[in-house]
């Protein structure tokens, strides 16, 4: 949360204003609560062969999902299965809360990742 402030600070300085700072914030909290659920599912799984299956297929794995999530779901090596990435609407809600401009709507991107969130922590 320092960090996260730091950045915040700075990044208002740089910047005259952000056009939706609500949006950052949903989705901040929202990134931060499914990453430290699928930290949990991690952990609590490592002793056993499953856990650790979990471990390195999924988690290991979110950071290269990142290289898709990026890009704009208009541009050919994304293409629309981004759409439905949880990575992708994480960054687009941000990308909405900093810019104003999404490729998927802010409220869809919203009930997908709090859906993925609720999968993730129950």
């Amino acid at each position: 949360m320092v960090v996260g402030a730091a950045v915040l600070l700075v990044t208002c300085i740089c910047r005259d204003r952000f056009r939706h700072p609500l949006w950052i914030i949903r989705f901040a909290f929202l990134r931060k609560r499914v990453l430290g659920s699928l930290g949990m599912i991690a952990g609590f799984g490592r002793e056993n062969r499953p856990g650790r299956a979990f471990q390195n297929f999924f988690i290991m794995l979110l950071p290269f999902s990142r290289e898709c999530s990026t890009r704009s779901i208009r541009s050919p090596p994304s293409g629309k299965g981004s759409a439905f990435q949880p990575v992708f609407l994480h960054d687009d809600g941000f990308r909405y809360g900093f810019f104003g401009v999404s490729d998927v709507d802010p409220f869809r991107s919203l009930a997908v990742v709090g859906a993925f969130l609720a999968v993730a922590s129950g």
